[in-house]
């Protein structure tokens, strides 16, 4: 049985579907991103950074992620300090430029069309009618992240179940849930499997969309 998942994936979905060029290289370079983060936003180096503060810049990016307000960030972090959360969240965007960007262009995306596109260019319809303004923009800012991560997540995994009919290997998928996906694999082709397995689900995805 083998286990395979993907790290901090969403975030850097946000990263590269912002554009944000100093978030990227942070994976690039495999650091800490929550730590670099927290680093930009509170300008000071990353071996500085407190564990709340890294806190908070991970909560802010995870809100980000699924649209939450800063009224609810505030309410969540920080004890209900509104302008406090105000004033991080416009240090988070001063530090990020490209993700307020991205979140402002989704949200004026979905008011002027009633959709949003995933990292493929397919649209992703949101009922403006029937939902209130703060649940559309919520939306427009969070279903390209999460369907073009779990969808092209599934998609390489497609590729890999090809490569290893193609190299014989006796290996099967057992279930794929957004971000990880679960296989069955012979002991003695565990091996061949894994290279395999990397250049599918990490190779492809990195020389093709650039995550």
């Amino acid at each position: 049985m083998l286990h395979a998942d993907y790290a901090q994936n969403e975030v850097r979905f946000l990263a590269k579907m912002a554009e944000e060029q100093n978030l990227m290289e942070a994976f690039e370079r495999g650091v800490d991103v929550h730590r670099f983060v927290a680093s930009n936003i509170f300008k000071k180096p990353e071996s500085e950074v407190t564990s709340i503060e890294r806190s908070y810049s991970k909560a802010a990016t995870f809100g980000l992620l699924y649209g939450k307000s800063v009224a609810s960030f505030a309410q969540e972090m920080m004890g209900g300090d509104l302008a406090g959360a105000k004033k991080f969240f416009a240090e988070f965007f001063a530090a990020f430029p490209g993700i307020k960007k991205f979140v402002d262009s989704q949200h004026a995306q979905v008011r002027k069309h009633g959709f949003v596109y995933t990292i493929f260019g397919d649209p992703i319809m949101i009922n403006t009618e029937f939902y209130r303004e703060d649940e559309v923009l919520r939306r427009a800012q969070n279903y390209p992240i999460q369907s073009s991560a779990s969808s092209l997540g599934a998609h390489a995994i497609y590729l890999l179940n090809e490569s290893v009919a193609k190299h014989h290997i006796r290996a099967a998928p057992l279930g794929f849930c957004h971000d990880s996906c679960d296989w069955d694999i012979e002991i003695a082709d565990l091996f061949d499997f894994i290279p395999l397995m990397h250049s599918s689900m990490v190779g492809y995805i990195k020389n093709s969309f650039g995550i």
